[in-house]
């Protein structure tokens, strides 16, 4: 889970320990109000998306909680499927 803490301009930091894993923020532009989120600093798995735009910040910072849980269960594996193939090769 992401810690999430709002900045001085509106737009929300996410934290996972020290590191800033996602960020959320007000997408510029008129007409609805839209929110953006991304992920930081971490590698885009093939077929995956690590950003996108939501209606209201509670339901961007979800997926970019959402968005973080499978990349932290896709990195937990990774040696086990690395070892698995090994074995079977």
């Amino acid at each position: 889970m992401i810690r999430w803490e709002e900045q001085d301009d509106g737009d929300w930091h996410g934290l996972s320990g020290d590191l800033m894993v996602a960020r959320v923020a007000k997408a510029a532009g008129g007409g609805k109000a839209r929110w953006t989120w991304q992920m930081q600093g971490i590698e885009r798995p093939p077929g995956w998306r690590i950003s996108g735009h939501r209606t209201t910040v509670l339901a961007a910072r979800r997926a970019a909680d959402e968005s973080w849980s499978r990349w932290l269960e896709t990195a937990a594996l990774k040696p086990d499927i690395e070892r698995l193939a090994k074995r079977s090769a």
